[in-house]
């Protein structure tokens, strides 16, 4: 794990050609600061800011990929390390636990306000 950490921070940037599933390899190739290159539609792709953390490419595959090589060198200087880290870090359980308890906490204010705000619950 810490030699591939390494690698990633030092890679110009990580490829996803799988249309399978979430992507934990491109979430945390972006956490450790590398822009992706990820077959559009699948889940990598999701997880990207389209040109700031990353680029998506279309099948055909070969094609794609190659084009999308091609665009990242001509714009390699936009992708920032930090907003790739930034980007990569909202995938992360404590991310995700914040994000639930905040929709969590809207959806009870919404359904019993009163009740809500006099327990004192989400402050």
């Amino acid at each position: 794990p810490a030699e591939r950490a390494a690698c990633l921070q030092q890679a110009l940037a990580f490829v996803s050609v799988s249309d399978a599933g979430f992507s934990a390899a491109a979430v945390q190739a972006q956490a450790l600061g590398a822009p992706v290159l990820a077959l559009q539609g699948s889940a990598a792709a999701e997880a990207i800011v389209p040109g700031e953390t990353g680029l998506a490419f279309e099948a055909p595959l070969q094609e794609g990929l190659i084009d999308a090589v091609l665009t990242f060198e001509q714009c390699r200087a936009r992708f920032r390390t930090a907003a790739c880290k930034a980007n990569g870090l909202r995938f992360t359980p404590r991310a995700f636990e914040a994000r639930f308890l905040e929709h969590l906490a809207a959806a009870l204010a919404r359904r019993r306000p009163d009740a809500f705000a006099a327990s004192g619950a989400g402050t």
